[in-house]
């Protein structure tokens, strides 16, 4: 039976920051990719961006690997917690959500 050990918490836990701050910089990358489409530029621009975008967190889940399987998902729940931050409704004017 495979225990948890302090060692391999310690790693599931740097793995699920790594995964919040990954995902945040995912996510801000996208917002300037969108806000850059507004403006005129290349369409390579936006390919660029995109593929940046997807690579770089491509080779974060790959590193990732490398630790393990309760690793990756701990990565991978740190990238869609930053997910539900980067993507919450801001409340209106009156305090209330949307």
């Amino acid at each position: 039976m495979n225990m948890l050990t302090p060692e391999l918490l310690g790693t599931i836990a740097v793995a699920a920051v790594a995964g919040v701050a990954a995902g945040l910089a995912y996510f801000r990358a996208l917002a300037r990719t969108t806000s850059a489409l507004t403006g005129s530029g290349s369409p390579a621009v936006y390919v660029g961006m995109t593929l940046l975008r997807l690579g770089g967190i491509a080779v974060f889940l790959v590193v990732l690997v490398q630790f393990g399987a309760l690793a990756l998902l701990a990565g991978f729940g740190g990238f869609l917690f930053a997910r539900m931050l980067s993507t919450r409704n801001p409340p209106d004017s009156d305090g209330e959500d949307r």
